[in-house]
């Protein structure tokens, strides 16, 4: 194959999540990969997932979940795994995740807290994770 007759990295681009290489010219594979940066990971995807694995910790769960929510830093996501919890817990995820949709509640039977926070690092769309303990808050500048 003579060498201008095939694919190099500089002329083919990533189609969609097809994962097919495609020719484009230089210009437009340019546009494109600005395109696909820009709406694919910038708008959709936060920096930070934050993982709270939550299991009958009514008591503190809402001092908790507030601390985040009254961060400075405000792209995140925050996964709210409910591990089977028999108290009101999951009321409280309910009424933040209603005032607030980077709040997400994913209900579950009780598996413990290592395949919960497994779970979560498997769910996270976020550049950075990071993992809360329920009975944890935080300072609003963190």
């Amino acid at each position: 194959i003579h060498p201008h007759n095939r694919l190099s990295p500089a002329r083919h681009a990533i189609h969609g999540t097809s994962k097919t290489p495609i020719s484009i010219g230089r210009r437009r594979q340019q546009c494109m990969v600005r395109f696909l940066t820009a709406s694919r990971y910038h708008r959709r995807m936060p920096r930070l997932s934050i993982i709270v694995p939550i299991y009958n910790v009514e008591s503190y769960v809402g001092q908790c979940l507030e601390s985040i929510r009254n961060q400075t830093f405000q792209d995140w996501e925050c996964l709210l795994f409910s591990d089977g919890s028999k108290d009101g817990s999951i009321n409280i995820m309910r009424s933040f995740a209603a005032e607030d949709d980077r709040f997400k509640i994913i209900e579950k039977q009780n598996e413990g807290y290592g395949t919960t926070c497994n779970r979560g690092i498997d769910r996270a769309r976020g550049e950075w994770i990071s993992i809360v303990e329920p009975d944890d808050f935080f300072d609003p500048h963190m």
